[in-house]
């Protein structure tokens, strides 16, 4: 329903920064990066300078692998507010798509420093610090990951890979066990719900 009426709205007022930018939003939400992309794209040519239409943007972005046009938006973003948790998250998930762990690394780190209770930050500041060859401060975060959101398959897969790197089979095994256990009761869940 919010497409349907956004759309008319934006062709007849093609100047409205806010019009682009909440039917970014629409398309954001429906998964629609393309489309997301493109609204964005014209809110910031009408508005140049809105915070919310570049992080929202650079988002979309980053969901389509489009990490090197994301970059530079997330330091922008950086220069208008240098240090903002945010906006290094950002970039650090931009270098994590693009690969570059150690920058992810750094950038993560900062972030955890000033929010030490976000699952998001914690997952991926271990699974970077897991592909950079850190395994035992990736096992660290991976756990507090895990102490955030318990029933985490990705934060448990990923320390389990953690475990297997150092040798230590019997907790990869454990851990492994948990994710099969897991995926039984989700499935005997899913098939529950439809009779």
């Amino acid at each position: 329903k919010g497409l349907s009426t956004l759309q008319p709205l934006t062709d007849a007022h093609s100047d409205s920064a806010l019009l682009w930018y909440t039917l970014g939003v629409v398309y954001s939400r429906s998964q629609n990066a393309q489309s997301a992309i493109d609204s964005l794209q014209r809110s910031l040519q009408i508005n140049p300078k809105s915070d919310n239409t570049i992080k929202l943007l650079a988002h979309n972005l980053i969901d389509a692998s489009r990490f090197q046009e994301a970059e530079p938006l997330a330091n922008d973003l950086l220069k208008r507010s240098p240090g903002n948790g945010e906006y290094l998250y950002l970039r650090a998930l931009i270098y994590r798509g693009e690969g570059r762990f150690s920058l992810a690394t750094a950038d993560l780190e900062k972030t955890a420093a000033r929010d030490h209770n976000n699952f998001d930050v914690e997952y991926n500041l271990g699974f970077c610090l897991q592909h950079s060859g850190r395994p035992q401060e990736a096992e660290v975060h991976l756990k507090k990951a895990m102490a955030i959101q318990p029933e985490s398959a990705g934060a448990k897969f990923q320390l389990m890979n953690v475990y297997r790197s150092q040798g230590r089979t019997d907790l990869a095994q454990k851990l492994a066990d948990e994710l099969q256990s897991q995926k039984s009761a989700t499935v005997k869940h899913d098939l529950g719900n439809t009779f």
